[in-house]
């Protein structure tokens, strides 16, 4: 791994990102899940990404990648923020996909973990486990009014006119 990519990985870790490139082009070609992901149409994670948009942006279609974690993934697979989804050849696209595989929490897995622990919460019986169970923000805003999108849609009181 080069010195800039070292330093990347070093500043990503501080933001919580983990990217291992240490055996990404060494096993590039063994790797199993690179070879069932790797279709005409460019699917990673089981999403369809769309081909005319820039590669740090289409990645960003992905649950668990957003803009900072998509343009790591950019530098450590050495390609350029401009460069269109598309354009991308099939090695960088392997290499995506392994440090994608290899590094993040993404889609199902991703979801499926985030529901664990809110259950986990309710189950407990703790505050927030409560507000989860009552459908309320559970961080400490103010609920007479706004929180409508956690609560969803106002429920009209009998007898009352406008």
């Amino acid at each position: 791994m080069s010195d800039n990519n070292f330093e990347l990985v070093k500043r990503y870790k501080y933001l919580g990102i983990h990217l291992d490139t240490s055996n990404v082009l060494q096993d590039l070609d063994d790797s199993e899940h690179v070879k069932n992901n790797v279709r005409a149409s460019k699917r990673i994670a089981g999403v369809d990404l769309p081909e005319s948009k820039k590669t740090v942006y289409a990645l960003t279609r992905i649950a668990g990648i957003g803009i900072t974690s998509a343009r790591a993934l950019c530098k450590c697979a050495n390609i350029e923020e401009h460069v269109k989804f598309r354009d991308l050849t099939t090695q960088q696209f392997r290499t995506i996909v392994t440090l994608i595989a290899d590094n993040f929490l993404v889609e199902g897995d991703l979801r499926r973990k985030t529901a664990t622990r809110i259950k986990r919460l309710m189950d407990i019986g703790c505050y927030r486990g409560l507000r989860h169970r009552k459908s309320l923000p559970t961080r400490g805003q103010r609920t007479h009014t706004n929180a409508r999108t956690r609560k969803g849609k106002p429920t009209p009181i009998a007898g009352k006119k406008k």
